[in-house]
């Protein structure tokens, strides 16, 4: 299992700037941000990308070609394109601006490596999808509360 959260996303830049929708990402340490681990990045998808006003890519936008573990990856990278937040039922995280690279053909939002932290999360056991928000972690270690678990992806 991964661990995946729930983001709420604000659109920023493209034709619907202002626009919120909530996603489930994945959590992925092995996805390196682009501009280095001091830059959150989010992969988006091509349909969450279009309900943020954000597809089909502006022109000023880069092109970037990145290699994957599935091979190489075609897409626009867009800085500062979005605000992003973790949201649970009980509370939410921290709001950050994140740069965004759409990947027309991936079927999920993923979160990189340099925004896990930046958005409060901490993974407790990847295998179970457990993770809880930074604040909580002493608590989670203690026993005195349970991490929280994964939101389902359903593509």
């Amino acid at each position: 299992m991964v661990v995946s959260v729930k983001l709420r996303l604000r659109s920023l830049k493209g034709s619907k700037t202002g626009t919120e929708i909530e996603v489930i990402a994945g959590v992925n340490s092995h996805y390196p941000a682009l501009l280095g681990p001091e830059h959150p990045e989010l992969l988006l998808t091509r349909e969450v990308a279009e309900r943020l006003g954000l597809y089909p890519p502006d022109p000023s936008w880069e092109s970037v070609e990145r290699i994957s573990v599935g091979g190489p990856a075609y897409g626009w990278f867009v800085r500062r394109a979005v605000a992003a937040q973790v949201v649970e039922e009980d509370r939410s995280g921290p709001e950050i601006e994140a740069h965004v690279y759409i990947v027309p053909e991936f079927p999920k939002v993923l979160i990189s490596d340099a925004a896990i932290k930046p958005l409060g999360i901490w993974t407790v056991d990847e295998g179970r999808g457990l993770w809880c928000f930074a604040d909580e972690l002493r608590n989670v270690l203690d026993g005195k509360r349970k991490p929280r678990e994964s939101h389902c992806w359903i593509p």
